[in-house]
């Protein structure tokens, strides 16, 4: 029995929540990345890539605006870079404003694909796409 529709494809725990997507690896403890696949608010595109171990991003849709924030545990020994890539599919691309000297724009015209990564070096990253 379904409790409630999918919001995303992928195994990282997603809940939507109005115009909010909360996302988090869901391992506690093992170093695991998780995958994450799911159509944007206000039909926006697809957004996808992978969730690192012991980290969230949150996605907010405002007017014409999607805002993400990504953060990642820096406590201990990670077996990963802590780099949190993602891809965004739109058919217009956006503009791409930052709060923070940790992020890596890349872009594809061909496939309409925005690729972002956010280091994690000073902390939680981020990022402002304007539609």
């Amino acid at each position: 029995m379904t409790l409630s529709p999918a919001v995303s494809t992928g195994d990282a725990w997603v809940s939507r929540v109005g115009d909010r997507v909360y996302i988090n690896n869901s391992h506690e403890n093992p170093d695991i990345a998780q995958d994450i696949r799911l159509a944007l608010p206000g039909d926006l595109g697809t957004f996808s890539g992978t969730v690192l171990p012991h980290s969230s991003v949150i996605v907010n849709r405002t007017g014409n605006q999607l805002r993400l924030l990504a953060d990642v545990d820096r406590k201990g020994p990670c077996t990963d870079d802590r780099i949190t890539r993602l891809q965004l599919t739109a058919s217009s691309q956006p503009i791409v404003t930052s709060t923070s000297t940790e992020v890596g724009v890349s872009r594809d015209q061909a496939t309409g694909t925005l690729g972002l990564q956010l280091g994690h070096d000073a902390g939680a990253v981020e990022r402002v796409l304007e539609f």
